[in-house]
């Protein structure tokens, strides 16, 4: 079971990314706690190394409230479908895409009531695809890993960056 003190890291985060984020960015992050709570459970040391490693992720919500910049939820949402990703690598790969799978899932669903074109949709979707499997293979392969899991984290939010340049 986690301790009050992580339990208070969760909602400080959701409440944050709530107020500077708003309902988008809250759903996301909730699902992503959702899976790292079911994915995590029994395993308390482990819990709190991955619940560190998703505190960067609002460097993005930072970001995009500093520059108003509205596609920086998509590296936002693949840190966290990764981070889901790494939780659920310990079931091996298909663990690791369920879990990095639900968050993708709610983006995307977030991006079709936001009226996203369907180019726009294909784009992120095609994008959201290749991040998650590259990442998903490699979070069975570094195993337990933490700096191995940091650098995937920073690795495949970069990669859906960059990947906001593609043509849509």
């Amino acid at each position: 079971m986690l301790s009050i003190g992580l339990l208070l890291l969760e909602v400080a985060f959701l409440a944050t990314t709530h107020v500077a984020g708003g309902p988008p960015w809250t759903v996301v992050a909730a699902l992503a706690f959702a899976v790292f709570g079911l994915g995590s459970a029994g395993e308390p040391g482990r819990q709190r190394e991955l619940l560190w490693l998703i505190l960067p992720a609002l460097g993005w919500l930072a970001a995009f409230r500093l520059t108003g910049n509205r596609e920086l939820f998509f590296p936002f949402a693949m840190y966290l479908a990764v981070h889901a990703a790494l939780t659920g690598a310990r079931r091996g790969v298909r663990g690791a895409f369920v879990g990095g799978g639900l968050v993708v899932a709610a983006f995307l669903a977030t991006r079709v009531l936001q009226a996203a074109t369907p180019r726009v949709l294909a784009v992120e979707t095609a994008a959201a695809g290749v991040i998650l499997s590259v990442t998903c293979l490699a979070a069975v392969r570094i195993g337990r890993s933490l700096p191995g899991a940091g650098l995937l984290l920073a690795l495949a939010s970069a990669a859906a960056f960059v990947s906001l340049r593609l043509p849509s």
